[in-house]
């Protein structure tokens, strides 16, 4: 199971709180940079805020159910799962036991190649 520091605990937060409004069944990564760029105490919210607008549009795209949902019907994507995977291979490698936001960051290319993002920064 992964373990994750409290700016990422804050920003899946927010990410399954944006499931549970749109009446997405899944939780995918689009969710998750949706949460990293919307928390304010994140690297994130400062150097992607200009791609918020494309990150909404992709989550407004997921597919979504019919009826009201709770939170132990949104099941992570597998995509999800492997960016968090890949993340948390990326922190046990440096000796960490909690999955951050800069390890996050560091698969963002692999995740989201087509937004129009500066991954430079």
């Amino acid at each position: 199971m992964n373990k994750f520091d409290k700016v990422v605990v804050g920003s899946l937060d927010m990410a399954q709180s944006k499931a549970l409004e749109l009446k997405n069944t899944e939780l995918s990564p689009a969710h998750l940079l949706f949460g990293l760029v919307s928390n304010p105490s994140t690297y994130s919210s400062k150097s992607l805020s200009e791609a918020l607008s494309q990150i909404v549009e992709l989550v407004e795209k997921l597919p979504r159910s019919n009826s009201q949902l709770n939170i132990e019907q949104i099941r992570p994507s597998a995509n999800l799962n492997s960016w968090l995977t890949q993340a948390g291979g990326d922190a046990t490698g440096k000796g960490k036991q909690e999955i951050s936001e800069k390890n996050l960051l560091k698969f963002l290319p692999n995740f989201f190649p087509s937004l129009n993002i500066d991954y430079s920064k």
